[in-house]
């Protein structure tokens, strides 16, 4: 395994979230943090229609696998409407920086 990047997973997740999803919830929860919480950062969010072909899963699973990270909210689904009317659908963890919470305390 040769890269340069790393993913960042926020130990809330190990710690809240793992025991309370499914296998396939935090399969789906580690690419999107492969994507949004890599560093150097590759993107802010990620498509949902990426999904099947980065974690070889069915898009029913899928499915599930995104409701249950949103119940436990630790994802958000982002709408997207471009100019061409085409609408598209992404995950953003659902994760507060603790330095710009720092900030907002002060």
């Amino acid at each position: 395994m040769k890269t340069k990047q790393i993913t960042i997973v926020p130990n809330d997740y190990v710690d809240n979230f793992l025991p309370k999803v499914s296998p396939e919830a935090t399969t789906v929860f580690l690419v999107v943090c492969s994507y949004v919480g890599a560093w150097p950062r590759r993107a802010r969010e990620l498509s949902v229609r990426r999904l099947p072909e980065l974690t070889g899963m069915t898009k029913r699973k899928i499915e599930k696998a995104i409701n249950d990270l949103v119940e436990a909210d630790a994802i958000k689904i982002l709408r997207y409407e471009w100019p061409t009317g085409k609408v598209d659908y992404c995950l953003e963890v659902n994760y507060t920086d603790p330095d710009e919470e720092e900030a907002i305390n002060e």
